[in-house]
């Protein structure tokens, strides 16, 4: 249950160890190129916009490569109606011009899948796709993204413009209306779902579209990575299997007179040995839509709430129907800390989901809900929120 964020560079750093006898060069000389890391003349960095095979796709060249490793950033591409970034390494073409080529690996072979022949002029650029081998050409033209120019399809959140400013190419994917349906609201590339309020403050629905937001780019990078690493956006999942790879759930659990609290879980596969399960519980305060802390701290509704007390009431009510060893695993905990368990509210309590497991006793993760009346000491009694869970 640890955050995505820092789950994703220890699979980075295993994909660098893996791969580390793959050729980049390969891909580049079955398109008939050369590698190479510089951009031609007339070529310049930065994104592009162009359409292929009457598809619009999205392109971004990086000024300058260290290497063609995949531990290094890297050019790369993504249709528009999946949002999935596809890996270029960069080369010359056999007439000098850029070459861009996508492969699929086959470790430690990188085999071609597709090759980009492009030249550069008044700030365009213009050329073909093809596939390795084949004689079709598929005429493309790139114009350049003025990104301060690009108008907003969101409302203009803290998050919206920063994800702007710090991954242009992840916010052109994600800025475009979203579906409201209910009482959610669904990004349609990642499919990833978050509740709304209806009349609910200005300030409370840009945290849930900015919580939202996170949540979706961090499952399309997700997606990527297991592109790059598996050559399948499912983790090579078995199509007769039922099991679905690379979502995230999120859930209303409870909606007071000043507070909502929504847990969101994601499963997800970003290449290497297993998949990863993440859960994240947030509380905000309806009126300013701020992250309301619920334990532990000073500022929050149960200061007295220390880790400790969290674990020993955690073990008081774990299900005693649970597997011996499932017991053994969340005594381990001996240590706890601000991050052992995610936590949220429901009608019922406080539910507390551990986040302290290692990967193989993920299963043993049972979530406990500590009623309110249990609760009661370990509260502020002069807190903001106290009478709305507490009237009495």
């Amino acid at each position: 249950m640890r955050p995505l964020l820092a789950v994703l560079p220890l699979l980075a750093l295993s994909l660098a160890v893996a791969q580390s006898d793959e050729d980049p060069a390969q891909p580049l000389r079955e398109c008939g190129g050369t590698a190479a890391l510089g951009l031609p003349a007339g070529v310049q960095p930065g994104l592009y916009r162009g359409t292929l095979a009457g598809k619009t796709i999205l392109l971004q060249l990086l000024a300058s490569r260290p290497s063609q490793a995949e531990s290094d950033p890297a050019d790369r591409y993504a249709y528009g109606v999946h949002g999935i970034d596809i890996t270029l390494n960069r080369g010359r073409s056999a007439a000098g011009g850029l070459l861009l080529a996508e492969f699929k690996r086959d470790y430690p072979k990188l085999n071609a899948t597709g090759c980009f022949e492009l030249t550069g002029a008044a700030g365009k650029l213009s050329g073909s796709w093809r596939a390795p081998g084949s004689q079709k050409r598929y005429p493309v033209i790139f114009s350049p993204v003025k990104l301060a120019a690009e108008p907003l399809s969101l409302p203009a959140t803290p998050g919206l413009l920063a994800l702007r400013a710090r991954d242009p190419f992840m916010f052109l994917k994600l800025n475009h209306p979203w579906k409201a349906a209910g009482s959610a609201v669904t990004e349609p590339l990642s499919q990833v779902s978050y509740p709304r309020v209806a009349g609910g403050s200005a300030a409370l629905n840009a945290a849930l579209q900015d919580q939202q937001l996170s949540l979706a780019a961090q499952l399309l990078d997700c997606i990527s990575l297991d592109l790059a690493f598996t050559g399948h956006a499912d983790g090579g999942a078995d199509a007769n299997s039922n099991d679905q790879l690379n979502f995230t759930d999120a859930k209303l659990t409870l909606k007071s007179a000043q507070l909502l609290s929504v847990y969101n879980s994601s499963y997800l596969y970003c290449g290497g040995a297993h998949p990863n399960f993440v859960g994240e519980g947030r509380t905000y305060d309806l009126s300013s839509g701020q992250v309301v802390p619920l334990a532990g701290k000073p500022s929050s509704i149960w200061p007295a709430l220390t880790p400790a007390a969290l674990q020993k009431l955690y073990l008081a009510r774990y299900p005693r129907t649970g597997d011996a060893e499932c017991k053994d695993a969340v005594r381990m905990n001996d240590t706890p800390d601000a991050d052992s368990f995610q936590l949220y509210l429901t009608r019922s309590g406080l539910t507390l989901a551990p986040a302290f497991l290692p990967h193989v006793d993920t299963a043993c993760g049972e979530e406990v809900t500590l009623p309110y009346a249990d609760l009661r000491a370990y509260a502020a009694a002069n807190g903001r929120y106290f009478r709305d869970l507490y009237p009495r």
